[in-house]
């Protein structure tokens, strides 16, 4: 894993002073439970090749490959606190793991995403995991199925301890998503 800038150093400590400051969400009652690792519901055309992280993470099959800030007009950039800031608009909620803690606090009505991003200009590429509901993780990689394990074959239990891609390899921060999950703007137009 490559070391991590002085710059980019600045931008993680200003994401995790934002986070220290962060309001954890009202728990909610909600007939929704957090989403189950069901990867055949993902694994098939054309959500395979339509869906990557951010749709796995929303739990959204409804757009194609959505990007963080699809729901309003955002500045254009593909900085950490910019990408940060477009996810928060679309209702991920940013979730602070607090002194003594090595989590966020489970928060009824939500479940727990991860955001990870690349070493190369922090924020140009970004991959999302989300806590399923029997407390694993599991992410989707572009255009490739969902699964449940990392780079080598094992069950991931904590994301910031899963093997990957060497390019994704620096966690930033937790959010928080609604069990019934995420709307990222618009639906797509269905063939009539």
């Amino acid at each position: 894993m490559a070391a991590l800038s002085e710059k980019d150093k600045e931008r993680l400590q200003s994401v995790n002073d934002y986070l220290a400051r962060c309001v954890l969400p009202k728990p909610r009652e909600t007939k929704h439970r957090p989403p189950d690792y069901k990867p055949k519901s993902w694994n098939h055309f054309p959500v395979l090749q339509n869906a990557n992280c951010y749709a796995y993470a929303a739990n959204n099959m409804d757009l194609v490959f959505p990007r963080p800030g699809c729901r309003g007009i955002y500045p254009m950039g593909r900085t950490l606190i910019v990408e940060f800031n477009k996810a928060a608009s679309d209702g991920f909620i940013p979730a602070p793991v607090r002194p003594g803690q090595t989590k966020p606090t489970p928060v009824k009505g939500y479940y727990l995403t991860a955001l990870f991003v690349t070493h190369a200009e922090m924020g140009i590429g970004m991959h999302w995991y989300r806590q399923d509901s029997d407390g694993s993780w599991s992410h989707k990689d572009g255009n490739r199925k969902v699964t449940n394990k990392d780079d080598a074959g094992h069950r991931i239990r904590d994301p910031r301890k899963a093997i990957q891609n060497p390019d994704i390899c620096y966690f930033t921060s937790f959010f928080y998503a609604p069990n019934e999950g995420v709307a990222l703007g618009s639906k797509r137009l269905k063939p009539q």
